[in-house]
């Protein structure tokens, strides 16, 4: 498997990556800002600032930009993130020449009309109303805030009481997050050079900044078993602990362990407490990636009563990764597995561009894509059941139960 290399340009100081490929006439262009939730000040500043970019300008109202994008067929995806905010257009080759300096001009524009604050605010406050109706949303939050801690921004929540707090001036003042020396840009596609000459001139006429420091990740503390009761039938799970970073020489066989574990449909987890128990619909097992710290998630929805079966089956399949050697023909097939889904993936200009943002978040080599197959090739048995033993005791997990 080869990943393609982008060409990389420095664009009035932007780092800009371009994978040019592809047959389809499509563009997607990516901004990166360092604006995520771990450089807020006040809670929910981040998430508010994101959806407020497509808000209005001195020249455009939030309508108006809504009608453009949608006269073009083109789309603008807002993702605020813990360690960045992303924005992702989508379009058509030929009107990106067009479109790529005007969604710039939205990021340095953005005026944030009091009613378009409140409109997403108050639009905020709903769904998290509704997100504290869910089980799984509840313990998602639980188990972050177990795994990394209170203190820490990835174990803070957004609630009720920060969204309703926020102001247009919060908004204005997380705003001086986006500017060019926080910014990298990633385009895939059909590429020219007009587009990037385009992108040139709309990066120019952005502020200068610096990128805000965040805060270190605490030592991880004991494995804990919470439970948080809500009424209702159903209960959900979620288990884990932070984990090795991706640059760590073990994590691709760590990260084959969590696959065997319950990283697919045919994995122990499944196969234990769907097919043979018949407690849940759905397991898993997998690594969350995070720029300071991935973690580990394994989570299930079960029947309230059916809570302590599925906990101690759970806790018999991390053991057993550890207490008995997985045989040749599991093995093969999780390599198996793994290795065509990763393939399967990189089937277009796009899934290259996703990959390598990947290796340079965490300033990985591009060799380090290709190690990966490398390490499936490798891994034995016995390098699983010392994956398992290091890097996987049960005692270190923190279990929580919401319902």
């Amino acid at each position: 498997a080869v990943l393609l290399s982008p060409e990389r340009y420095a664009l009035a100081g932007v780092p800009v990556f371009v994978f040019e490929a592809g047959d389809q006439p499509v563009l997607k262009v990516e901004w990166v800002f360092q604006a995520g939730k771990t450089r807020e000040d006040a809670p929910g500043a981040a998430f508010l600032t994101a959806q407020l970019m497509k808000g209005g300008t001195e020249s455009h109202t939030a309508q108006v930009i809504a009608e453009k994008l949608a006269s073009y067929g083109a789309s603008l995806v807002v993702a605020p993130h813990l360690d960045y905010t992303s924005f992702t257009l989508t379009t058509l080759t030929k009107f990106a020449e067009e479109l790529i300096p005007w969604v710039t001009s939205l990021f340095w524009g953005a005026t944030f009309p009091e009613e378009e604050v409140e409109r997403q605010r108050a639009k905020k406050e709903q769904a998290i109303r509704i997100d504290l109706e869910k089980t799984s949303y509840l313990a998602t939050v639980e188990l972050r805030k177990a795994v990394f801690g209170a203190k820490h921004m990835y174990g803070q929540p957004l609630d009720l009481e920060g969204v309703q707090a926020l102001t247009r001036n919060d908004v204005k003042h997380h705003h001086e997050h986006y500017h060019r020396n926080g910014l990298q840009v990633f385009i895939s596609g059909r590429v020219s050079p007009s587009h990037l000459k385009a992108l040139e001139a709309a990066l120019m006429s952005g502020p200068e900044g610096v990128v805000k420091e965040v805060a270190e990740l605490l030592p991880p503390t004991a494995g804990a078993k919470l439970n948080f009761p809500k009424e209702g039938v159903q209960s959900t799970l979620r288990i884990g602990q932070q984990v090795l970073p991706k640059g760590h020489p073990d994590f691709h066989q760590f990260r084959i362990a969590v696959e065997l574990l319950g990283g697919y449909f045919g994995a122990r987890l499944m196969q234990n407490l769907r097919e043979d128990k018949g407690l849940t619909y759905g397991i898993y097992s997998q690594i969350m990636p995070l720029a300071q710290g991935n973690y580990l998630s394994i989570g299930a929805d079960v029947k309230k009563a059916d809570v302590d079966l599925a906990l101690a089956e759970v806790e018999k399949e991390v053991r057993l990764l550890g207490t008995e050697r997985v045989s040749e023909e599991e093995l093969g097939r999780v390599k198996t597995q793994l290795a065509g889904k990763l393939l399967g993936q990189m089937n277009s200009p796009f899934a290259h561009a996703e990959v390598f943002k990947g290796l340079y978040y965490w300033d990985l080599p591009m060799s380090r894509f290709r190690d990966f197959f490398t390490a499936i090739e490798a891994t034995t048995p016995e390098v699983i059941q010392k994956m398992a033993t290091t890097y996987l005791k049960w005692e270190d997990l923190h279990a929580v139960v919401v319902g």
